[in-house]
């Protein structure tokens, strides 16, 4: 769903017609809730979204 999620902003963005957007980027939401903020997974669900939003950002 990141991927999804960050390709729909970057369309909505060479369109130009976006002042503001939001997404939610879920994954490291659910892990943390389901395993804890330090468990390893969350360090690669954060990894994983701040790709994206250097994607965002690029």
């Amino acid at each position: 769903m990141r991927e999804i999620n960050t390709e729909t902003l970057i369309g909505d963005m060479m369109i130009g017609d976006v002042d503001v957007a939001y997404s939610t980027y879920l994954g490291y939401d659910e892990i943390a809730h389901h395993s804890g903020v330090r468990d390893e997974d969350v360090w690669f669900a954060l990894k994983g979204m701040d790709k994206q939003i250097k994607r965002l950002l690029g």
